[in-house]
């Protein structure tokens, strides 16, 4: 579904990315570990297109994605969770939710209310400003934006960060009932729920793609010496 060669990206001749190839199957469930400044959010932005690699290819059901630009590639399937949730706190909750739907035709009220089922949360709230949610449901609310594209390709930028335990658990019920049904690319610091869904494990070091495991067979304690937090 999605192959990755000798992806490389820079910021003012510092590399962030050093050559990173891998191949990922429809309906697998990634993991991406390492330590504050591995290349994890790099790796995530060159796949949507919000940053502009300095060499390699990505391949998208076979299709050379490196001059689409970050709207055109959610046409494609792709849809991005960032970092810090990117939510547009004074539009509505219902107004967010519809960007996120901006390449559909039509059948955005059906696809609304499918992603309401899964957030039955914010069916509530869908007529208040987006930043009077409180941070669990404003992460609700990124995670169902991004489903409001009907993505083939979910990447998550530390979905848990900064949320409580509670919330944590609501994230990754969504993230589980979710597994198989579409291909997922997740970077996380919280280990221990992160490897619960993983299909496959991969370790980012300085930019590099140091190490990569089916889940039944981590070298946990290579996963210790690198400090991935919690245990």
């Amino acid at each position: 579904m999605l192959e990755i060669r000798d992806l490389r990206v820079s910021y003012d001749h510092i590399e962030a990315l050093r050559g990173v190839s891998l191949e990922v199957k429809k309906g697998e469930f990634l993991v991406f570990l390492g330590r504050n400044g591995a290349g994890k959010s790099s790796f995530l932005l060159a796949l949507m297109g919000l940053i502009s690699p300095a060499g390699g290819k990505i391949l998208f059901e076979g299709e050379d994605l490196s001059f689409l630009r970050p709207w055109q590639r959610v046409r494609k399937g792709l849809a991005l969770v960032p970092e810090g949730r990117k939510i547009f706190a004074p539009l509505s909750v219902r107004e967010n939710l519809e960007l996120g739907a901006f390449v559909r035709c039509n059948s955005v009220k059906k696809q609304l209310e499918k992603v309401l089922e899964i957030f039955p949360v914010l069916k509530e709230k869908l007529p208040l400003p987006a930043g009077a949610l409180s941070g669990g449901e404003q992460q609700m609310l990124a995670l169902a934006r991004a489903l409001m594209s009907d993505p083939r390709l979910l990447l998550l930028d530390e979905p848990s960060m900064g949320l409580a335990p509670k919330v944590v658990g609501e994230i990754y019920r969504v993230l589980e009932n979710l597994k198989g049904r579409l291909t997922v690319l997740l970077v996380e610091q919280n280990v221990n729920r992160a490897l619960s869904l993983a299909d496959r494990v991969f370790l980012l070091e300085s930019g590099r793609l140091v190490a990569s495991w089916p889940r039944e067979e981590i070298d946990y304690q290579v996963l210790e010496a690198a400090y991935l937090g919690e245990k």
